[in-house]
């Protein structure tokens, strides 16, 4: 019965194409949609990926690393003297304007190490940190590099007008945040406060009533150009049951396929566009691959619904209609 329900839905090539293509684009726009939210979320927690340390005391009214709250150097010397805590180093991070030297300004991310540790400096693709010794020195990072006309060693610039963990919260009264609690802090602010999750989300919702409506009508007219193919299994003794299960077979084959070819665009459509240090941030985590993996196959089940219905309710002597 399994063979025949393949035949059957391939016997067809224009209403199997049509099923297949629009799943291909279904999977491509969950994935890609999916993919830009995620290397948004991502990119605004790459600060503390970069630096690494594993507990950030803070203000504990700030809410994402992205904010400025300064601490006083008494904090630095409260957060030392607090058992347990081998070694703290003060760190500065906040959004800073670039004044380049065509005249534009470009707003980046400042990044101020401690002068005795150099705590928290990122692999050097160019330079050695020796040049970190030097007066008004920087670090340019690849996010960063294209907006500034993508800088060598040795190149100026002004920026701001000048060249360029509980114990701890009990005894100071600031507030410490592991490294993946204070990565989560500013997800949770980004997601709260910008559109971003309801823009990308409407158009996720739209792409899946969309797909389930196009797939939905291909499966109906499906089952009506082989109602008389079904009337004679009827007729010769398949159970209801059986052709229930071929419906299936057919709409989680449509499924995998669709889905296997939109995946492979979304990826390649990932490389090409540079991935997460690309403009437009594109980062595909594997929970992101099943979630859209269900959802695709969810339109096709939700769709095959419509087939199995008008299947069941199929009399017999349809076969003997002219």
């Amino acid at each position: 019965m399994f063979r025949i329900a393949l035949k059957m839905l391939m016997g067809d090539r224009a209403k199997y194409f049509t099923l297949v293509s629009s799943l291909v684009v279904v999977s491509f726009l969950f994935l890609q949609q999916g993919s830009i939210f995620c290397g948004l979320m991502l990119r605004t927690v790459r600060p503390i990926e970069v630096v690494g340390a594993p507990i950030w005391v803070c203000d504990p009214q700030l809410r994402s690393v992205d904010e400025s709250k300064p601490l006083l150097d008494t904090d630095l010397e409260r957060v030392r003297s607090v058992a347990g805590v081998k070694w703290a180093v003060p760190m500065i991070l906040q959004l800073v304007s670039v004044h380049l030297e065509d005249g534009n300004f470009q707003t980046v991310r400042l990044y101020g190490l401690d002068n005795d540790t150099f705590f928290g400096r990122p692999h050097m693709v160019s330079g050695t940190s020796d040049l970190l010794t030097q007066d008004e020195a920087v670090i340019v990072g690849r996010a960063e590099s294209e907006k500034l006309n993508s800088p060598k060693v040795g190149d100026t610039f002004e920026m701001n007008d000048n060249q360029a963990a509980e114990k701890i919260t009990a005894a100071t009264g600031l507030a410490a945040y592991t490294e993946n609690d204070f990565r989560w802090l500013t997800i949770e602010y980004y997601l709260k406060n910008t559109g971003i999750p309801v823009s990308i989300g409407i158009s996720l919702v739209m792409v899946f009533f969309v797909g389930m409506s196009i797939v939905g009508q291909t499966f109906y007219q499906f089952a009506l150009q082989n109602e008389r193919f079904f009337g004679a299994l009827k007729a010769m003794g398949t159970s209801s049951w059986t052709l229930t299960k071929m419906i299936l077979l057919q709409a989680l084959l449509v499924g995998l396929v669709g889905f296997g070819a939109g995946a492979g665009l979304a990826g390649i459509f990932g490389l090409v566009a540079g991935g997460q240090d690309s403009k437009i941030a594109l980062a595909t985590p594997w929970p992101l691959l099943v979630v859209s993996f269900v959802l695709v196959i969810a339109i096709c089940l939700l769709s095959a619904l419509i087939s199995i219905r008008k299947v069941v309710r199929l009399e017999p002597a349809v076969v003997f209609r002219g």
